[in-house]
């Protein structure tokens, strides 16, 4: 065997190695990146329903968006398709004397 012929095969194996392992950390960083992105988005659209459902105007109207998204760059939130629409059946008011 040719010991030149060991010396190139061994640093190739390490580039292999490092590329591999690269690959895997940004596989892995995007991948949790996207997990966290999906459930912060998720939540932002359970406290805006809850934050609606809590006033008063919830009474008489509901509130459905389809998307709502996060740019953490420009530190702003979408919502898209807003509709606000009068409920179908209203709730008794109940006087008090």
């Amino acid at each position: 065997m040719d010991p030149e012929q060991n010396k190139t095969s061994g640093k190739h194996s390490h580039k292999r190695i490092f590329t591999i392992g690269f690959c895997g950390d940004c596989n892995y960083f995007y991948h949790f990146g996207h997990f966290i992105y999906k459930n912060f988005n998720r939540l932002l659209s359970e406290a805006l329903m809850k934050s609606f459902n809590s006033s008063i105007v919830s009474d008489v109207y509901d509130l459905e968006f389809s998307d709502l998204s996060v740019n953490f760059s420009l530190g702003n939130i979408r919502v898209k398709n807003v509709e606000i629409l009068p409920k179908k059946v209203l709730p008794k008011i109940i006087y008090y004397q």
